[in-house]
């Protein structure tokens, strides 16, 4: 059993039988930018840590599928709390194997107030794990909220994973920016097939530098990184308002 209590700082305390002691969690929002208008489009909410020593990635590669839901239940009830005037979405992640499991999403569905966009990180490790996803997918969408495709490309997400659902949104891996930004004709064509030639957006992720904004810009497509600044804490948080200002508690 996962035991949670929310501290005074906005860090939600969180241990289980087996921990010795909480581990303090926070969480953040990061923008999804038009890199013409410079306006926030989306948020994605990502989990860190009061620990800096906490490695995110090695964190959920190592922890219970009982914790992955508990961080999950928390993160939906930060999206409850903010007043998202002017925002269509906020993206929580979730691994194939958490996306599957029906009963679950189920209770995600009836606890969020929001339309959200279900950011899928993983690929399915068999076919039943795959036509479970699928199924997941359909009610989702059947309830008004979109499913997002993370790091299209990358070692976890193949092309394959392209095809199994219709996706609103897919996210190209920042790898592919690293190794193709200079070549025209291969980034258009990629952007052709990921967009299915302009039917869903498409975001580069891990902009950070004023170059990669530069180049990026000459597509249509939405930018994700730490050029568009750094994380925005939950916590600090009351209201995205008109023209995506910010209310702080």
């Amino acid at each position: 059993m996962i035991n949670e209590r929310l501290k005074n700082n906005g860090c939600y305390e969180m241990c289980d039988d087996n921990t010795e002691g909480f581990i303090d969690v926070k969480f953040s929002l990061q923008p999804i930018v038009c890199p013409k208008t410079m306006n926030f489009i989306a948020f994605e909410m990502l989990t860190r840590f009061e620990d800096a020593k906490i490695n995110v990635e090695d964190f959920f590669n190592e922890i219970s599928d009982g914790w992955i839901k508990a961080i999950i239940r928390l993160q939906v009830n930060e999206i409850n709390r903010i007043k998202f005037d002017d925002l269509s979405y906020t993206s929580i992640n979730f691994n194939t194997k958490i996306m599957a499991d029906d009963k679950f999403i189920s209770c995600i569905l009836n606890q969020v107030n929001k339309k959200i966009a279900f950011e899928i990180t993983t690929s399915p490790s068999s076919n039943i794990e795959e036509m479970k996803l699928i199924n997941s997918i359909v009610n989702i969408k059947s309830r008004g909220h979109e499913v997002w495709l993370d790091d299209y490309l990358s070692e976890e997400i193949s092309e394959s994973m392209l095809f199994i659902a219709d996706w609103d949104l897919v996210k190209i891996d920042k790898s592919i920016m690293y190794k193709y930004l200079g070549d025209y004709e291969y980034m258009l064509d990629l952007i052709a097939d990921a967009s299915d030639f302009g039917r869903r957006n498409i975001v580069f992720e891990g902009v950070e530098t004023n170059y990669q904004h530069e180049q990026l810009s000459k597509y249509k497509c939405l930018h994700q990184g730490y050029y568009y600044g750094s994380l925005i804490e939950c916590a600090s948080i009351e209201r995205i308002g008109h023209r995506f200002s910010f209310e702080y508690q």
